[in-house]
């Protein structure tokens, strides 16, 4: 089974990644709250130090943010990474942001 890597655990991602979980995934996980990765962490999923290290450890790649600045900044696309993510991150093989209201940006994303 593919390694999956879900960056965002806000309401919508960390109900992803807990049927990720139920459903036997192996699960990568990283969010701007340590204590949410660590709360994952205690459920079974790894703990990615960046998002960087969270495209290396994950085939598929999810993310669950607010919007497509976030989605960007995330991929290292168009818009410049945030100082939380200083590295540029080249996705795993797939990339999907679910419920993106916004398809231009997340058609902008490296694949």
């Amino acid at each position: 089974m593919e390694t999956v890597g879900l960056i965002g655990l806000g309401n919508m991602g960390s109900g992803m990644a807990g049927n990720l979980l139920k459903a036997g995934y192996s699960l990568v996980v990283h969010d701007l709250r340590p204590e949410v990765v660590r709360d994952f962490a205690a459920r079974g999923a790894r703990a990615s130090a960046s998002v960087a290290d969270l495209a290396r450890l994950a085939d598929v790649t999810l993310t669950s943010l607010p919007g497509p600045a976030e989605v960007e900044a995330v991929a290292g696309g168009p818009g410049r990474a945030p100082r939380q993510h200083a590295e540029r991150v080249r996705l795993g093989r797939y990339h999907d942001q679910p419920a993106d209201p916004h398809p231009p940006a997340g058609a902008a994303i490296p694949r």
